[in-house]
């Protein structure tokens, strides 16, 4: 298990990488349209370049987290429950989810997990909540 965990900690480089991969490719075309005067009202070039980095990370990061939440409640419920509760009782109100939300009813593993989906969910309502924010700065718009 402790070997998964470390190849499973390595697939964060890839996504890093397309993520800032995208911020570079970002800020060149937010400051080459700039130097250019194809635009100049559109607001300054580091504002353009998070908007357009927010914009194209959207399409990695929002697919990703919800099936990121998934494989770890999928853990959760597989192998972070105490001996003798069962998914589906009276202990969880007959409703999985509240594996997340009663921490007595899970052993190590599955505080782990459980720990795991809440950074993930904490993670996609900040990623969402700047989307939002950011769309102050769009031109154009109020």
């Amino acid at each position: 298990m402790t070997q998964t965990r470390a190849q499973l900690s390595w697939l964060i480089i890839p996504f890093l990488a397309v993520l800032g991969g995208i911020l570079l490719l970002s800020l060149v075309i937010s400051y080459s349209l700039n130097s250019s005067g194809a635009n100049s009202s559109s607001g300054s070039p580091v504002y353009m370049s998070l908007i357009a980095f927010v914009y194209f990370g959207s399409f990695i990061v929002v697919p990703f987290l919800p099936l990121r939440f998934l494989y770890y409640l999928i853990f959760l419920l597989r192998l972070g429950r105490k001996e003798g509760v069962r998914t589906f009782s009276i202990e969880t109100l007959f409703n999985p989810i509240n594996f997340l939300l009663f921490p007595s009813l899970l052993n190590e593993v599955g505080l782990e997990n459980r720990r795991r989906c809440f950074i993930t969910l904490v993670l996609l309502v900040s990623w969402i909540g700047l989307i939002f924010y950011l769309a102050r700065f769009v031109p154009g718009t109020k």
